[in-house]
């Protein structure tokens, strides 16, 4: 039977592109919050520390939360979070009232994305190699948009933090018209969540999935800042260029498996792996904004 993108894919996309469409405001507009708030680099930064911290929590936590409530409903209670977060974040501006919100926001984020992978995963079985990267190019739709609003924003009278509200009401919106009102009673399992050790394979690839996220955040949080600094542009122009980021990442997962298929997956991982590291190594060492945007 072909892949068909259903309710289930559609609703879970949803969810992706919200948390996305926050990150992709979010990240980039670290030198607007920094202006807002007159802190320092190391002080702004600890923004993304504290939702690094968060996907660790939200890690740690998740397989509980799946066992006692089920999949689906986790990744309700992690959107719930994250609207939460978004709303301390725009009306509580001192600092430490943001990253407590950062720290909420990331761990509503990281249920959302971790049961969007393990939801896919289970109801597509076979054809999650195309759903799951599909599903990811939706988010990153999402992503582009939160950039360019905010971005927008940012070069209008209107607090930029707006912006990023409007993932809150959605989310309430796509709580409402998108959860399964029918579905079957989740019952825990009596062995309790799921145990067992993990394989040296598997913490080989953790290895390499890490030194892959840490870059892609690292070019999220801090790529608007670096091009403000090499090119003299504004921060507003800045924030909106980091639609490349976005529009890059969705082609990449949209048509990045149809393209590869051919290949073996270690091959598709060398070379994915290969093309990261060229274009993050173009974009630290450009001073040229045409450059910087195509890397």
């Amino acid at each position: 039977m072909a892949f068909q993108r259903d309710r289930i894919f559609w609703t879970i996309s949803a969810q992706i592109a919200l948390v996305n469409f926050y990150l992709g405001g979010f990240g980039p507009a670290q030198p607007l919050l920094r202006e807002d708030q007159g802190t320092s680099l190391t002080v702004a930064g600890l923004h993304g520390t504290a939702m690094g911290v968060a996907s660790i929590i939200a890690g740690a936590l998740n397989s509980r939360v799946v066992h006692r409530f089920g999949r689906s409903r986790a990744a309700w209670l992690g959107l719930g979070l994250f609207a939460a977060g978004i709303v301390m974040f725009v009306y509580c501006p001192p600092v430490q009232l943001t990253l407590l919100a950062t720290l909420l926001g990331g761990i509503g984020t990281s249920f959302v994305i971790n049961n969007m992978v393990t939801g896919i995963s289970h109801h597509y079985k076979e054809d999650a190699a195309i759903a799951l990267p599909q599903s990811n190019s939706i988010g990153s739709a999402g992503y582009v948009i939160g950039t360019l609003f905010v971005g927008t924003l940012a070069g209008t009278s209107i607090s930029w933090r707006y912006g990023l509200l409007l993932a809150a009401p959605l989310s309430l919106i796509l709580y409402i018209f998108g959860r399964e009102k029918g579905a079957e009673e989740h019952v825990p399992d009596l062995d309790g969540p799921q145990r067992g050790k993990l394989s040296l394979q598997f913490w080989l690839a953790w290895i390499g999935f890490v030194a892959c996220i840490s870059s892609e955040f690292a070019t999220t949080f801090w790529a608007a800042a670096l091009l403000r600094e090499r090119v003299g542009s504004t921060a507003a122009i800045s924030t909106v260029c980091i639609v490349a980021l976005g529009t890059g990442m969705g082609i990449g997962r949209w048509f990045g498996g149809p393209a590869l298929k051919r290949f073996k997956l270690d091959h598709q991982l060398q070379i994915l792996i290969g093309t990261q590291f060229i274009g993050f190594a173009i974009f630290w060492l450009s001073h040229n904004l045409v450059i910087s945007l195509f890397s």
